[in-house]
């Protein structure tokens, strides 16, 4: 017989198992935003002069994709908690190819970098940093990791508890990456402000459904456990 910690911990474990539905089997969302995606690159690259302008634009551009796709996979499932609806069901559904495009539009922002500095290294190269580089090169690990696992076969092989872990240290190590690269730039240029705000605001939403989820009485989720992801 089961006491009641052991099925809290049972349907905690059930929880954190992204068990693909129906709906995302087709992968067609991610497929459109990664299409999307490239079509982006290749316009801000092909069209008019390649020089460093255009690069940095892809930079900027990629950046800024990436900061959106990883914080609306990131706060699928409390978006789902706070505002069950039609809308945010939908998104937790499709939170994994959400997050796939993510990883996709941060390769493409890796491409930009390396484009920079292979073709335009000054000051590229002169600005960069160790602790720059451990940073991105960890958040970057983390990402493509991630996304690898990103399927029902790396859940069984991995075990959930363990999966639980890599996706929850993985996706708050990239928040971190996220805040110390646009905090200091939205307190220096008004035109980041609105990537700084959404990072914080991302972390807030998650610390409060985290904070909501262990103050309910039966400690109970929002939405479908076959397709949520741990908070």
């Amino acid at each position: 017989m089961r006491t009641g910690s052991d099925k809290h911990r049972a349907a905690v474990v059930t929880w954190a198992i992204p068990t693909q539905s129906a709906g995302q089997n087709s992968w067609w969302l991610a497929m459109i935003l990664c299409a999307l995606l490239g079509a982006m690159a290749a316009f801000l690259l092909l069209v008019g002069p390649f020089d460093q302008a255009a690069v940095r634009r892809l930079v900027r551009a990629s950046a800024r994709t990436s900061v959106l796709l990883f914080s609306t996979a990131f706060v699928a499932s409390s978006l789902a908690a706070f505002f069950p609806g039609v809308t945010t069901r939908w998104l937790l559904r499709h939170r994994r190819q959400v997050g796939v495009s993510f990883a996709f539009s941060h390769a493409i922002h890796l491409l930009a970098l390396v484009l920079l500095a292979d073709f335009f290294p000054h000051p590229f190269i002169d600005d960069l940093s160790l602790l720059g580089l451990v940073g991105g090169g960890t958040s970057y690990g983390f990402i493509f990791v991630m996304a690898a696992t990103s399927n029902d076969r790396a859940v069984a092989w991995l075990g959930p508890r363990r999966w639980h872990l890599l996706h929850l240290i993985g996706g708050w190590t990239i928040w971190v990456i996220f805040l110390q690269s646009y905090l200091p730039l939205a307190l220096l240029d008004p035109r980041y402000a609105p990537l700084g705000l959404l990072v914080i605001a991302a972390a807030a939403m998650r610390a409060g459904s985290v904070v909501r989820r262990r103050m309910s009485p039966n400690n109970e989720t929002t939405g479908d456990p076959k397709c949520a992801q741990p908070s």
